[in-house]
């Protein structure tokens, strides 16, 4: 897992919120929805609810935090803040999947180009790194009221995901194997709730092995677990 690209990712969403979030910003909600926009702000405040237990608890973190709060655009203090992030998301894998959940998937409005700390929202694709392209896969949020549509949308995004990581070619034909059965499954009448989980944990198993760390690679590892989750909502 890239943790330099969740921790600029997020370094990206928070920093128009941070002064807000680190007064425990609930008074100024309706004031920074009008400015900033309200889907932005109820994602930023869903990673800095993940965040903040930890970012509290390191002092150096949360210095860094504050001096975003006080200059946003500051890019000097985006980076040193996008530095203590990836320094945090390093030791704990599991916030950072937390964080990139949310930060990749949930509602995400635009692409992203990375270069070095800096990132900038343009349209629809995205490059990180020295021209290295990927896309952003828009799979929605997840709810409660997870629907087949929902679940067909997070099949296509796998399959068009897995055209782009670093995937060997017989891996590939047993993967894209394994969402041929899922989807039939998916579409008969009585789907089988274990036939469909047992494929997408073996899917998700092999995309584990996988040795590529790079962004597509990472992208197909959430889609996995996204699809995994609104199956486990929709077929138990």
């Amino acid at each position: 897992m890239d943790t330099a690209i969740i921790a600029t990712l997020a370094t990206s969403l928070l920093s128009p919120f941070l002064a807000q979030l680190l007064k425990g910003g609930e008074t100024v909600v309706e004031d920074v929805g009008k400015k900033l926009g309200s889907a932005a702000w109820e994602r930023a405040k869903g990673v800095w609810a993940k965040l903040s237990p930890k970012v509290s608890e390191q002092s150096a973190v949360l210095k860094a935090a504050e001096s975003v709060a006080k200059a946003p655009a500051d890019e000097e203090a985006q980076s040193a803040f996008s530095a203590q992030l990836k320094e945090l998301f390093d030791k704990d894998e599991a916030l950072a999947r937390q964080i990139a959940s949310i930060t990749l998937f949930e509602k995400i409005e635009h692409s992203q180009v990375f270069s070095g700390s800096t990132l900038t929202i343009t349209g629809d694709g995205n490059i990180i790194g020295q021209n290295n392209y990927t896309r952003v896969t828009k799979a929605g949020n997840v709810s409660g009221d997870a629907t087949l549509e929902e679940f067909n949308k997070l099949l296509r995004h796998l399959r068009e995901e897995l055209s782009n990581a670093s995937v060997d070619e017989k891996t590939r034909k047993i993967v894209y194997a394994d969402i041929q059965v899922i989807e039939a499954e998916s579409r008969d009448p009585k789907p089988s709730a274990p036939i469909i989980e047992t494929r997408l944990k073996g899917i998700e198993s092999m995309v584990k092995r996988l040795a590529g760390i790079d962004s597509p690679t990472m992208i197909l590892e959430l889609t996995i677990q996204k699809a995994i989750e609104v199956a486990g909502k929709l077929f138990s």
